[in-house]
């Protein structure tokens, strides 16, 4: 057998495995059996009443798809398939959580191996990871951060990983698995880390001395699954000193789920009230929203030379919010960094001149993302990041620029609206000849999609 028939014969096994185990837990709670007695379309909060179910696990039947295996690199196949029986003997916890008056969810007393495999890339997570992925924007040197909140710390790998690389801070792991606190103390006993502290969260509060204590919280894959997200970032918010950073590591979904075909990482959508937390399908976007709303920034802007200088760089740039600023220069020879706009009615009129955030995002599991310029999806076998339309710098202007796949529905920065000339941008249309119609149309915008594998 060759290797890619192989590869492919392995993921449908893996996967088979977990479209078996939906069908066991769907034939077990018989929602098809409630449904026959209805004589016309029912909602889900209709069926949930007639099943005796949780809304919320009512949703998730409709919702939830096995996760399409064969983008994974075969290692990853395969540490998801060595999962496949822990969750298989939970099966019996699971299904206790669907019934009306079943509890909200369960913890991982009874799940040590599961709680381990979550935790397992966080042992990989060097100095060099933290540094590129995790570690705040203007803190440049180590040494201005005292207290360190890894908030949501499961057993404590990444908070350790933290603490050494932070040998001057002290840095603490809370969180409200007491399985998870306890592996945490073992594995800091076992690592010799002196600095670190792993505290179980018991009453739903954070401790109430360690008001203004921190200087950087980090909060990795734990935002969207927070029962209650609004209490939640009001206490982190006060352990918080002021105008310091917390790190949010989350699922690149869109909030817009019709934009998430072919998206792997949103197999499981969990996002609709009563929900006991808002889950993966929360979506970047209004995660974004919700962060705003709590008076936070989200760090990242769009930078480049100017549109009608010749010798402007033709790569923008994400910029933070904070910068270390060098000595003013009076130099004769230099380059230049301006903001970057939307510049075109074309782009919607509620973006008009006004500056263009950005982000740099770190995907799971890929070894590849490529911008595909003409196609709104991707090619089979590569996973949909996001979709929407070619942007690039004016063709007249006299200054090089690159071509940017723009989301369908971009955000911008509050406050800026006013035409500075900077690094401009342009939708992208297609004209006849070299390139040839059909099948491209022209004077039509091009489409883009990002995708990874």
């Amino acid at each position: 057998m060759e290797p890619e028939e192989y590869a492919e014969t392995f993921s449908s096994t893996v996967t088979n495995g977990f479209i078996a185990l939906e069908i066991a837990i769907g034939d077990n709670l018989r929602p098809f059996d409630s449904l026959k007695k209805f004589t016309s379309p029912v909602t889900p909060t209709e069926l949930a009443v007639s099943c005796k179910l949780k809304e919320r696990y009512e949703h998730s039947l409709d919702f939830d798809v096995p996760i399409p295996l064969l983008n994974l690199s075969q290692r990853n196949r395969s540490r998801l398939a060595s999962v496949l029986p822990n969750v298989a003997a939970n099966t019996s916890s699971l299904l206790e959580c669907f019934n009306e008056d079943g509890p909200k969810g369960y913890d991982y007393s009874n799940q040590l191996d599961t709680l381990m495999w979550l935790d397992h890339d966080n042992k990989s997570c060097d100095s060099k990871w933290i540094n590129g992925n995790l570690f705040p924007t203007g803190h440049k040197e180590t040494d201005t951060l005292s207290n360190v909140l890894d908030f949501g710390c499961g057993p404590g790998s990444l908070t350790i990983k933290i603490a050494e690389h932070l040998p001057n801070a002290k840095v603490y792991g809370v969180d409200i698995d007491r399985k998870s606190i306890e592996k945490a103390k073992e594995n800091k006993a076992k690592e010799n880390i002196p600095n670190v502290e792993f505290v179980l969260l018991e009453n739903d509060h954070l401790d109430e001395s360690w008001t203004k204590k921190f200087d950087w919280i980090t909060m990795v894959y734990v935002l969207h699954d927070l029962p209650n997200p609004n209490f939640r970032i009001l206490d982190i918010q006060r352990v918080l000193k002021d105008d310091r950073i917390i790190s949010v590591i989350v699922p690149c979904v869109h909030s817009d789920h019709k934009m998430n075909q072919g998206n792997q990482s949103a197999a499981m959508l969990m996002s609709r009230e009563p929900a006991a937390a808002n889950g993966i399908g929360w979506g970047v976007q209004t995660r974004a929203e919700f962060i705003k709303s709590h008076g936070f920034k989200i760090l990242g802007l769009g930078a480049g030379g100017k549109s009608n200088e010749v010798g402007r760089s033709a790569v923008p740039v994400c910029m933070p919010h904070d910068p270390d600023n060098g000595q003013n220069s009076h130099a004769k020879h230099f380059g230049t960094l301006y903001g970057m706009e939307y510049n075109d009615p074309g782009l919607g009129q509620n973006l008009y001149d006004k500056d263009a955030p950005c982000a740099v995002c770190r995907v799971n599991y890929v070894s590849s993302v490529v911008t595909i310029p003409g196609k709104s999806t991707c090619y089979k076998g590569w996973n949909l990041e996001y979709s929407g339309i070619l942007v690039a710098g004016q063709h007249t202007d006299a200054g090089a620029s690159a071509y940017i796949c723009l989301d369908q529905s971009p955000d911008v920065l509050e406050g800026g609206s006013e035409d500075m000339g900077g690094y401009t941008l342009f939708p992208v249309k297609a004209y006849c000849g070299s390139l040839r119609c059909p099948p491209y149309i022209q004077g039509s915008l091009v489409k883009c999609a990002v995708c990874s594998r």
